[in-house]
């Protein structure tokens, strides 16, 4: 009816369990039992969307003139390349893939990867309460869902920071780095955006302005790669909004703002 309502329960250990190549498995009774007293709170639909957090698939742009249209074909060129990318065999995934719009010869697609035992037990956990989500999105896709004009998207997580370029009306740039667990051996994120924004002018040809976002987990790195777009040529920072998806400052706390924005992005 318009009115948004937010619940956060707790998850809990071994739930869900994340591994190299994003969900390694997911316990769907244990998982049911904590989306049932949550379906009921917040009146949710049969056919919710779900937003994958960080390391939780896996996502790649795959591009070049050999792509075929054929969906078939398409899977086994797509399983032979990321063989070469991914500890598992690639078999092993579920895969699925959005083309984005032309720009020159090559033909550009958003692939996503997640173990097939893993998706198959996140779904049953809904079926048992008798819903099926009409969409599974990985975090840095939603967010780089709204807006227009050519922009940059950047998320940092626990344990990783994504950066997604959308120009021309489709995502030219995906990069997901994962973060060390001590905090003291991180990388100089603002040096890994300087390297980024140069691939980007130099190797990509986008030249233009780019409208930056940010989404960090941890304050201190939202400090810092905030004031970092500010001193960066050819950057317009642009404070994410969360839509007022969630009223409840306590719960908008504890979801932080990288939850919240892809979640107004999926609503948007």
């Amino acid at each position: 009816g318009g009115v948004f309502r937010c619940a956060a329960p707790e998850r809990g250990p071994g739930v869900v369990d994340l591994g190299p190549v994003g969900l390694q498995a997911v316990d769907a009774p244990a998982l049911a039992e904590i989306l049932r007293p949550l379906h009921t709170r917040v009146a949710s639909p049969s056919r919710p969307a779900v937003v994958t957090p960080p390391g939780g698939a896996g996502c790649f742009l795959i591009e070049g003139t050999d792509l075929p249209p054929r969906r078939s074909d398409l899977d086994d060129v797509l399983r032979w390349r990321l063989k070469k990318l991914l500890p598992v065999p690639p078999a092993e995934l579920r895969l699925t893939t959005v083309f984005q719009p032309s720009a020159g010869e090559a033909r550009h697609l958003v692939c996503a990867t997640i173990k097939e035992k893993a998706i198959a037990a996140l779904e049953r956990s809904f079926r048992e309460l008798r819903i099926r989500p009409g969409l599974i999105v990985p975090r840095i896709r939603a967010l780089a869902l709204p807006g227009e004009g050519d922009r940059l998207v950047i998320e940092q997580d626990v344990d990783v920071v994504a950066m997604a370029v959308v120009a021309s009306g489709g995502i030219r740039f995906l990069r997901t780095k994962p973060l060390p667990k001590d905090r003291a051996a991180w990388p100089d994120l603002a040096r890994e955006l300087d390297l980024t924004v140069n691939y980007i002018r130099d190797s990509l040809g986008i030249t233009g302005p780019l409208e930056a976002r940010c989404t960090a987990r941890d304050p201190e790195v939202q400090q810092l790669i905030g004031r970092h777009l500010q001193e960066v040529d050819g950057l317009g920072p642009v404070q994410p909004s969360a839509g007022g998806v969630c009223p409840d400052a306590a719960i908008a706390h504890r979801l932080g703002p990288g939850r919240l924005t892809a979640m107004a992005a999926i609503f948007e």
